[in-house]
Parts: C-alpha cells; sequence; structure tokens
C-alpha cells in the first residue's frame, strides 16, 4: 500500500514538474500565419533535442513536457524565413511561457553578378 502511495506521489510530482513553450508565427509583411514551420527545443549543456513540433494551419506551436530549471533554447525556422533562437529556462513560477505572436522576416534575395 505504501509502495502505491508512493508512485503516485512521484507520478504526479513528474506531471506537475513538465512545462511547455507556446506561441503563434507570422509573415512580418502580410501579417499571415505561417503554417509548417519547425520549433525545435534543445538542452542549452549539449544541444540533445528535447521536443519537436510544426506550426498548425493557424500557425500555432504548443510544445508541452519541458525540463523545469533546465537551461533551453528554442530555433524556429521556415523555408524563405531568417531563422529564430531564442534562450529558455522554465521554472516553477513560469511553467508555460507563451511568446505570443512572432514575426518572421523574409530572407533577403541575393543578386548574383554575371
Amino acid at each position: 500500500m505504501l509502495s502505491l502511495i508512493m508512485t503516485l506521489s512521484i507520478a504526479v510530482f513528474a506531471q506537475k514538474s513538465n512545462g511547455n513553450v507556446k506561441g503563434v508565427i507570422y509573415d512580418s509583411i502580410n501579417d499571415y500565419a505561417l503554417q509548417s514551420a519547425s520549433i525545435s527545443v534543445f538542452k542549452e549543456k549539449d544541444s540533445s533535442v528535447v521536443e519537436f513540433q510544426l506550426s498548425n494551419t493557424s500557425g500555432e506551436f504548443d510544445i508541452k513536457n519541458l525540463p523545469i530549471s533546465v537551461p533551453l533554447y528554442m530555433i524556429i525556422t521556415h523555408t524563405g524565413y531568417r531563422s529564430l533562437v531564442k534562450n529558455l529556462m522554465l521554472d516553477s513560477s513560469q511553467m508555460v511561457k507563451d511568446y505570443k505572436k512572432y514575426r518572421f522576416f523574409k530572407k533577403p534575395k541575393m543578386n548574383w553578378m554575371k
């Protein structure tokens, strides 16, 4: 009985120790949602992948199960746009980080000399 209570306590604690990061990705000029942007979260210590997700048709992402009190960084990419790198650390006072609306800028076109 005691081992069941301890197991349940650990499971509840583990669920509470996970955070998430969310936001919406938009084109900076035309203000439309960017579908299928790649959002990757890595551990800062060794660059190992923690979670990965693509933005939905509304440009939204919501990455869950992120570790608390661990330095992380997030890279957001989309074809034809500049990449964004953001450092983050979730803690018990801020287990959810909502970046709201990210505006992505197009990459400049290269004019090659002939």
